[in-house]
């Protein structure tokens, strides 16, 4: 789809990742539920640290309803698994509209 994509193993390397990179990063794509740290708390760790970052969860579990619920409130975006490449696509480019608007 065109954009530079970096990976992370787990929450942790994530949150390595983007101390590292520091300001390069626009979007991080999570999902809730992940070894060691989680998704949220990944988010909110990566918040207190990086501002400017914004977030589009997935997850595949239906035991997270009440974290999906507490996204959806704060207005993060949030995409369903499985889903398709053209979803997948879609949810990345409305979450970067946001991005580049409040940013």
């Amino acid at each position: 789809m065109g954009y530079r994509v970096l990976e992370a193993e787990d929450g942790s390397a994530a949150l390595e990742t983007c101390d590292a990179r520091r300001g390069d990063i626009d979007l991080v794509l999570t999902d809730l539920v992940m070894p060691g740290i989680g998704g949220h708390e990944l988010a909110s760790e990566l918040s207190t640290r990086h501002p400017h970052l914004h977030f589009l969860f997935m997850s595949g579990y239906t035991e997270d309803t009440a974290e999906r619920r507490a996204i959806l409130l704060q207005g993060n975006p949030f995409l369903q698994k499985p889903f398709s490449v053209a979803d997948l696509s879609n949810a990345v480019h409305q979450a970067l509209a946001v991005c580049f608007v409040t940013n």
